[in-house]
């Protein structure tokens, strides 16, 4: 894929050397971009050996809400073993992170926060004793958890604290097929408060759906704070398409562009040769993309569907890579360079 292959000569050239916590040095550019158009072939890397499989499959894994290594095993994703029982460096010290249960838990990673984000709404006294908007509160899903007194020190309660975990999936899910053409179709992982709660931060932290309902096509744009060049960019290309051919998919679109911005763009200095060794392939043309013929059309995914909402979210939580995807001719190289370790 000539766009990556771009990248990397970019950050190569541009790039200046830096410490990292992981005591490995980066080539280090700041603010990357590619474009890419699905129309073109699902964006699989040919000159390497990308497993595709798994990759989509995290990002099925993300969707269920999964915040267990071993949750993601079941989907044949091992990436975030490491993640969950190696301590890694500083601030990545998660083994002694008090907020962790355990053999393979994660902390309230990616799909906790897409799936189940935190909600709560703080009301002063005078809202509190506002009938109507206590009862919009609970009609909206929000529940009444506790008080108290955030001011003055007498005793006396306050605040009052409503609670709602928020499904942002949902939430997209429900504007791209109400409201297609709004422009705040987002769902995002960096919750301030609960990033001290995580074996791993976000990386690929912001996804904002551009739905355009004259052409059926639906784009994306992507924005990562933080990529590793050599071995995050290609299996979060591909959970990016998946992201997108399956919005489009349960929502009645078909997927266009993604649009992938990277803050903190580095290549770590084991993985030069790795990735030099690939600049010297020929790409070959991108694989094609289509659903397996189980997964149902516009029978489920369209307005004769009276619980076309629900049952999109309902597929969308149930996507294999596995089963439902078909990825055909996909060729790659072979690599002499061996693959280089993942800093944790």
């Amino acid at each position: 894929m000539k766009q990556y292959h771009d990248l990397v000569k970019r950050v190569l050239a541009n790039g200046e050397r830096m410490e990292n916590r992981t005591g490995v040095d980066t080539i280090k550019d700041v603010g990357e971009m590619m474009k890419i158009d699905l129309r073109d072939g699902f964006p699989i890397l040919t000159t390497k050996q990308t497993f595709y499989k798994s990759a989509a499959n995290e990002t099925f894994g993300f969707l269920r809400g999964y915040t267990s290594a071993a949750d993601f095993r079941t989907l044949g994703v091992k990436v975030w073993d490491k993640n969950a029982n190696e301590h890694g460096v500083k601030p990545n010290a998660w083994l002694s992170n008090p907020f962790r249960e355990g053999e393979d838990h994660l902390g309230g990673v990616y799909g906790d926060q897409w799936r189940n984000w935190p909600g709560y709404k703080i009301l002063n006294t005078k809202q509190w004793l506002n009938h109507e908007l206590t009862t919009k509160l609970e009609i909206d899903g929000w529940t009444y958890i506790g008080s108290f007194d955030r001011i003055g020190g007498d005793g006396r309660a306050e605040e009052y604290i409503y609670y709602k975990p928020i499904d942002q999936i949902a939430n997209c899910i429900n504007t791209i097929i109400d409201n297609p053409t709004d422009r705040r179709i987002i769902f995002h992982a960096w919750n301030v408060a609960a990033l001290d709660e995580m074996a791993l931060v976000p990386c690929h932290l912001l996804y904002q759906f551009f739905p355009n309902p004259s052409t059926k096509r639906m784009d994306l744009v992507l924005y990562v704070r933080s990529n590793d060049v050599a071995l995050g960019s290609p299996f979060n290309l591909v959970g990016a398409a998946t992201m997108l051919t399956s919005m489009a998919k349960v929502t009645g679109y078909k997927a266009g562009k993604i649009t992938y911005f990277v803050g903190d763009c580095h290549i770590y200095v084991d993985s030069i040769d790795y990735l030099q060794e690939q600049l010297t392939k020929e790409p070959y043309p991108l694989p094609t993309f289509r659903w397996a013929d189980h997964i149902p059309g516009k029978e489920v995914f369209g307005p004769e569907n009276p619980n076309w909402k629900a049952d999109a979210l309902l597929w969308l939580t149930k996507f294999d890579a596995r089963t439902d995807f078909v990825i055909e001719n996909y060729q790659f190289h072979k690599l002499e360079t061996p693959v280089p370790q993942m800093a944790v």
